[in-house]
């Protein structure tokens, strides 16, 4: 059961060391829309719009992530599951 044990432990781990990312990118997300109002009040549409529309890509990313914090619970609850099983 050790093992099953160190291997919730690493996936707990895994799950944790997303927030470092999610928060980079959350704080670039906002940058980003910052600069693209700037760019807009400058009448700079042009680099304004292409921010705007990388924005999807930010926000794609943070899904992502969500996403493999979401399979890493779920994985730790199979290795309950597991341990549950191996008694």
């Amino acid at each position: 059961m050790n093992s099953i044990d160190d291997l919730q432990t690493r996936a707990n781990a895994a799950a944790d060391a997303l927030d470092g990312p999610d928060a980079a990118v959350a704080e670039l997300a906002q940058e980003n829309t910052s600069l693209a109002q700037t760019f807009a009040a400058l009448s700079q549409e042009h680099a304004a719009q292409i921010l705007s529309d990388a924005d999807s890509l930010l926000a794609t990313i943070r899904e992502h992530l969500a996403k493999a914090r979401t399979a890493l619970e779920e994985y730790v609850a199979a290795c309950e599951q597991a341990k549950g099983g191996a008694g």
